[in-house]
């Protein structure tokens, strides 16, 4: 079988970290040959990996659209399997399909996050979509009952496939404070002031018992850093991008998710894998990862008092953080290995049409 993935770019980032790493599974576990299809910028030590893993890259930003079409249409015609988690690339890639109806590959459509596009744009769009899109994959339930309220006509071809990650290696690194971190781009809709506000609102000896952690870049990073410098008795660490998942999440005691939305967060995702508590935003897939005061607490976004209280709760170690390490990695365990998400894949590239 020949998979083709659709990304917006090959930066670090949740779904192109996913997609590299849900190809090698592929390639693993069912002998699949990959190829992906790039419509934008890569970083470095991403593009290394793919390429390393024997996968064949298509590199599309510096065509024009016709080219892009046309390179589509190739693509297509050499491939069983066109699968695109790329919402900017979705209309290119339906109208390279169109121009084939009659073709033999499949065109699969994951959609990584939970906001659900609207306007003529985009009705024009889906309704191009849904004569030549095999299935409409959603990340969470969540995300797939919201994208129906809208389209309900698409409810027979669409399907729920959460997510998995690969297996995480945390060393554990005993000390004296509570180590928080966040992982992610600096953009606006992450919202990681929201963790330093939240900060600000306990006690300087409180505070002083904190560290945070944060990875990523992006177009916000200066000024979050410079607003990290008016909490005065918390250390906080820029790391920037760092590659290395063992390094990130040995890095600290606790993820914090702020986001105003989310698919099915690799962040998290991520932490349940290293046995670690989550503190995340109510929103998108992240309920059904962050069973609240189990695996760790849920609050309402923008909520920073409330985010203020639960990591107090967890200074003062008002809950059991073991239980909660422990209870992280059997929902990982049992519902969101990469092992178990390449397998739902497989299957559903293999259903009959």
């Amino acid at each position: 079988m020949r998979v083709c993935h659709v990304v917006s770019s090959l930066q670090v980032g949740g779904a192109e970290r996913f997609v590299v790493d849900l190809s090698s599974a592929l390639q693993q576990q069912h002998h699949v040959d990959i190829s992906i299809a790039n419509m934008g910028d890569s970083e470095k030590s991403l593009e290394q990996s793919a390429i390393q893993l024997g996968f064949i890259l298509f590199g599309m930003r510096h065509l024009g659209l016709v080219k892009q079409i046309i390179q589509f249409i190739r693509i297509f015609l050499t491939h069983d399997i066109v699968h695109v988690h790329s919402t900017f690339s979705l209309p290119r890639v339906v109208f390279a399909k169109m121009l084939l109806p009659f073709g033999q590959c499949k065109l699969i459509y994951t959609r990584h996050n939970e906001r659900v596009h609207k306007g003529f744009k985009w009705e024009s769009v889906y309704l191009m979509a849904k004569l030549v899109v095999t299935k409409f994959v959603f990340v969470a339930e969540k995300a797939r009952v919201n994208f129906l309220n809208f389209y309900p006509s698409y409810k027979a071809k669409s399907v729920t496939v959460l997510n998995g990650v690969l297996p995480i290696n945390k060393s554990s690194v005993k000390s004296s404070k509570l180590k928080l971190g966040q992982v992610g781009r600096f953009v606006k809709l992450k919202a990681q002031t929201h963790l330093l506000k939240a900060i600000a609102e306990l006690s300087e000896q409180e505070q002083a018992q904190i560290e945070v952690h944060f990875y990523g870049e992006g177009p916000l990073f200066d000024s979050t850093k410079q607003y990290a410098e008016s909490i005065s008795h918390c250390e906080t660490f820029f790391h920037g991008l760092v590659a290395d998942r063992d390094i990130i999440y040995s890095s600290f005691d606790v993820l914090v998710v702020t986001s105003e939305t989310e698919g099915l967060s690799l962040a998290i995702l991520e932490a349940l894998a290293s046995r670690l508590p989550i503190i995340a935003t109510n929103v998108g897939g992240n309920p059904e990862l962050v069973k609240h005061e189990h695996n760790g607490f849920l609050y309402e976004f923008g909520d920073t008092i409330n985010l203020a209280n639960k990591i107090k709760s967890l200074l003062s170690k008002q809950v059991d953080y073991l239980s909660m390490s422990q209870e992280s990695f059997n929902l990982y365990n049992e519902t969101f290995s990469m092992k178990a998400c390449a397998h739902a894949y497989f299957s559903l590239y293999s259903e009959d049409k």
